[in-house]
């Protein structure tokens, strides 16, 4: 305190009687001012360090009102939302539904074509431009055939499929190939981006006509842009079954008895349901529940749309006659296994 009260005077009026030879200890500092002031400026005292006055009560004032205009702020824009269960649901999946997502999702990457597409793109881009549209629709139906073969692929790899009998897989194969390969076509393209290419486009329209091709890129944008759920979504499709598929026939305790083409459908409809309660609590995990719901109707209404788009491919003979060789590629590989 007493530097602080002296920094600022004039010194010099105050003079040592010994000549500045004073000890200055704790006992004898107020016997010579001047001493003292020396002895302070000695070990380092500087009044350039000294705060201004009040400062710390400015600063705390200040301090204060910046935290009150902040409440303020957030008060006036907070809403109370109504408790509601299901718009505020946030289920999560247990452990071993996870583990069970993560592994599907490993699968198909595994099986995905998106990087032997993009070697082959990159081959017809090196071309000449007079050479690279004739590669290019060399490459079409190749890369089509990719679209439909990496997804049976997929299937196949997971191990509720593989543990169904021969002629389930067989049968599911032939229901459902036709959907699977323009689900995962649209999601590759989505993902790949392959549709935006002039010379895709321009291939594609010369072997399925422009108003099929615009069709498809239309659905294509349609798709989901969570491509965990588009993963997931083709997984729950590959156990899709139709009316013709199971057709009971009840005994006279109302039990089922027997099935025209597949040996448990109850095998296959708990499988699907484990996959679609998969996916539909990772939506909801993701978004709430309303959104999550609004997100697979989504789904299931583009899927649909995805109809048209099969039964008019199937009219083109190279394309038909592809999708059938795959079909029989598959039951081959089932006979051997």
């Amino acid at each position: 305190m007493f530097f602080r009260r002296n920094a600022d005077l004039d010194m010099s009026i105050y003079q040592c009687k010994l000549g500045g030879q004073c000890d200055v200890n704790a006992h004898s500092r107020r016997s010579c001012r001047s001493c003292r002031m020396k002895k302070c400026l000695a070990i380092g005292m500087n009044k350039e360090f000294f705060r201004s006055p009040h400062s710390s009560k400015h600063v705390r004032r200040q301090h204060v009102n910046d935290v009150i205009q902040l409440r303020n702020k957030i008060l006036s824009r907070a809403t109370i939302r109504p408790l509601n269960l299901l718009s505020n649901d946030r289920s999560l999946l247990n452990l071993e539904q996870w583990s069970l997502l993560s592994n599907v999702l490993h699968c198909y990457d595994a099986h995905c074509p998106i990087s032997e597409i993009q070697r082959s793109m990159a081959v017809y881009s090196m071309c000449p431009p007079k050479h690279r549209l004739k590669v290019a629709a060399n490459n079409l139906m190749v890369t089509i055939n990719l679209f439909f073969s990496s997804v049976w692929s997929f299937v196949e790899a997971v191990p509720h499929f593989a543990e169904l009998p021969g002629t389930d897989r067989r049968n599911l194969i032939q229901r459902n190939v036709h959907q699977m390969g323009a689900l995962n076509g649209a999601h590759v393209c989505q993902e790949g981006k392959f549709h935006d290419d002039p010379t895709n486009q321009g291939v594609a329209i010369a072997e399925y006509g422009a108003s099929l091709i615009n069709y498809m890129l239309k659905a294509i944008e349609l798709g989901s842009s969570d491509r965990t759920v588009s993963k997931l979504f083709l997984l729950v499709m590959s156990f899709s079954t139709c009316s013709d598929m199971v057709q009971p026939l009840i005994d006279d305790n109302g039990q089922w008895t027997d099935y025209s083409l597949l040996s448990d459908p109850i095998q296959i409809f708990n499988i699907q349901n484990l996959f679609v309660d998969i996916i539909f609590k990772y939506m909801i995990y993701q978004s709430g529940y309303t959104h999550a719901s609004l997100h697979f109707a989504h789904l299931i209404v583009n899927a649909l749309k995805q109809g048209e788009f099969i039964q008019k491919a199937q009219m083109n003979q190279n394309h038909d006659v592809m999708v059938q060789t795959i079909i029989h590629g598959f039951e081959q590989s089932l006979i051997i296994h």
